[in-house]
């Protein structure tokens, strides 16, 4: 292997579960990049059918795990754990994310002049679109989930766009799947795995917990394409429940955020949902505002039931 012209060293991490098309798809991506990385551990949460997967690409320098039972945060912090002693950046990566050629060396290059504060930095994703309306904004200002600043974080636990920069921007938050970290902000943090399945809102959490001691930031040419399997309707009930139940528990345990004004946003995020769903006849914004809305009368019914002596974790701070 090419002598790295690096002083950084790089782990990437690759949480999957039963998706051995998209593991195929994002290793490849990998494999064509200008930068090796260091180190690739996949970590399979699933019935091993991305074992092969793995195998196939001899050429790169891959550690495989599993982790029983699954879900994302577990199966990152086990990624974590198993980076070899000399890796001090590691990356977190999706397997349906597309990397442009090039973009790992210019996420390098960005690391090999970041100054010693800088914990973590998101490769961009120039395909969304970051649209600003004034009268769209009144509605979203009035519930705290106002968007119109790029990469802040709310009182209310709602995050803004952090893709599509045109200059390398220092944000409040970074998402999960496109970012490398400094790997010692793990030496007193890791992910928190009260997070389920895809761990919606296990990102902002995160980030939260890092940008107390450390800077964030976009890097502008670091491009990348997020591939998201389209939700069917049907699935919406429950991702809409998820939404608010993690957006919810992520600010009661963040004591900067404010709780009630995360209750008003939610309420007004399930509001917007359903109105616009009902305008639209569109089924599947209608099922994500019900889903919504179970999820405010699930996280109200947690905090009562903790109340009485039950999960503290979903108690409500108030």
């Amino acid at each position: 292997m090419t002598q790295s012209p690096y002083k950084n060293k790089m782990a990437i991490i690759v949480a999957t579960k039963d998706r051995p098309e998209q593991l195929r798809s994002v290793l490849s991506c990998i494999q064509g990049q200008s930068f090796t990385p260091d180190q690739i551990v996949v970590v399979d949460g699933g019935d091993r059918t991305v074992a092969e997967v793995a195998q196939e690409f001899g050429g790169l320098p891959i550690d495989y795990i599993t982790v029983r039972p699954p879900g994302l945060t577990r199966q990152k912090n086990a990624g974590v754990a198993a980076a070899r002693p000399e890796i001090n950046l590691v990356a977190m990566v999706d397997d349906d994310m597309v990397f442009d050629d090039g973009s790992f060396a210019v996420m390098m290059d960005f690391w090999e002049e970041a100054p010693q504060d800088m914990g973590g930095a998101c490769f961009n994703l120039p395909d969304f679109e970051n649209t600003k309306s004034w009268l769209k904004s009144l509605p979203q200002r009035l519930f705290f989930i106002d968007n119109s600043q790029m990469g802040r974080v709310h009182r209310s636990g709602f995050n803004t766009p952090i893709w599509n920069v045109k200059d390398d921007s220092l944000v409040q938050w970074l998402g999960g799947g496109y970012t490398v970290w400094r790997k010692q902000v793990f030496d007193h943090l890791q992910f928190d795995e009260w997070f389920k399945g895809s761990g919606l809102w296990e990102d902002v959490r995160f980030s939260r917990q890092v940008a107390r001691d450390y800077r964030l930031a976009i890097v502008a040419k670091a491009t990348a394409t997020h591939v998201d399997a389209p939700v069917t309707p049907d699935r919406q009930l429950s991702l809409g429940k998820t939404q608010i139940v993690n957006w919810m528990y992520y600010v009661n345990n963040d004591g900067d955020l404010s709780v009630l004004m995360c209750l008003w946003a939610c309420i007004g995020r399930t509001g917007t949902n359903l109105a616009k769903g009902i305008v639209k006849l569109d089924r599947g914004l209608i099922l994500k505002g019900v889903g919504n809305f179970l999820g405010l009368l699930s996280s109200a019914l947690g905090a009562s039931r903790s109340g009485r002596g039950g999960n503290t974790n979903q108690a409500l701070k108030v």
